[in-house]
């Protein structure tokens, strides 16, 4: 399998929507994995299920970033929908070089043969990265984002601080996490025993 796509169906999305089985899956499956959640009916008032005209992908140039990036091609590929990269730097403090780089990546990313899906790259100055996601979350159907520390994702999948982006969003996510780059426990609480041969004998006085 090379993508696992769950669904969050718990009613009241809480701080726990990257918790218990879904966390399970997202450190443990050995496989992309992909968290559907849907909002269509929270912006609609309706149980069926909007088209996605408009993908938002919040993009700093992480692994998950990249894979959330090849999903929304994929999806644009194949549907009507246009697709926004939202790449947000600190006021004042744009790095031209970085944002260069960010959007060749994109353009990398969507330039494969094929039906080339349309794609926006939108620079935002904002101090808050996440604060400006959901701003831009507004007139968006559908958001594509990775597990990202800056996004303040997989901090709460770690459970160190509330995901505001999934708790707030008004636009459906899929959250997504690239195999190979899940949260390892630190190195300062591995403990490994030592072999003999690693033992250094002791000599006494």
């Amino acid at each position: 399998v090379n993508l696992v796509l769950m669904g969050f169906h718990r009613p009241v999305i809480g701080h726990a929507i990257l918790g218990g089985t879904v966390h399970r899956v997202f450190t443990t499956a050995p496989a992309d994995v992909a968290i559907f959640v849907d909002r269509s009916s929270r912006s609609t008032g309706s149980e069926q299920p909007t088209a996605v005209k408009k993908i938002l992908v919040p993009y700093l140039g992480g692994t998950h970033d990249r894979l959330a990036l090849e999903l929304a091609d994929r999806m644009a590929r194949h549907t009507d929908a246009r697709v926004t990269v939202l790449h947000v730097v600190a006021p004042k403090r744009r790095d031209e070089t970085a944002t260069l780089g960010a959007k060749t990546q994109v353009e990398k990313s969507f330039a494969e043969p094929g039906k080339q899906a349309p794609v926006q790259f939108k620079v935002v100055e904002h101090y808050s990265p996440v604060t400006a996601v959901l701003d831009e979350a507004q007139d968006a159907d559908l958001i594509v984002i990775g597990v990202s520390e800056e996004w303040g994702l997989e901090s709460q999948l770690l459970g160190w601080r509330p995901q505001r982006i999934a708790d707030e969003s008004p636009s459906s996510l899929l959250i997504v996490r690239k195999y190979g780059q899940a949260p390892q426990p630190s190195p300062a609480v591995q403990t490994v025993a030592p072999t003999p041969a690693q033992v250094a004998p002791v000599h006494n006085a």
